[in-house]
């Protein structure tokens, strides 16, 4: 169900190094082990993103993307744990870290680096 920002139809940034297994993830990667919390340093091997409706990750080695596969990456602030029951998309005022997006064009885009500030 699409409720809040309208995320759950794109992508949004983990803090989660990619995977093997993960669709994308650079050939000359070796799998790398899990991040639980976000860096400051863009890792080698590229970040994990998740469809918002949890349908499957994606590794993303471009820290600059703002949208893969024609859906806008997005984020949430999670805590350290990264349990996703306890990450949210919107701040304490209800807005939405990367735009409400009904419709798209509200996107506010933000790079993995301008995400990871948010989130600090």
């Amino acid at each position: 169900m699409n409720k809040g920002c309208h995320y759950n139809g794109h992508y949004q940034w983990t803090g989660e190094e990619c995977q093997a297994g993960d669709a994308g993830l650079p050939a000359a990667c070796a799998p790398p082990p899990p991040t639980p919390a976000p860096t400051k340093e863009f890792p080698t091997c590229g970040v994990r993103i998740s469809l918002g409706n949890g349908a499957g990750f994606h590794c993303e080695d471009d820290p600059s993307a703002t949208e893969h596969a024609g859906k806008k990456i997005v984020f949430a602030c999670c805590d350290a744990d990264m349990r996703y029951s306890t990450c949210t998309r919107a701040d304490a005022d209800g807005e939405c870290y990367a735009g409400f997006l009904n419709p798209v064009s509200n996107f506010a885009p933000k790079t993995w680096h301008e995400a990871t500030n948010v989130c600090a």
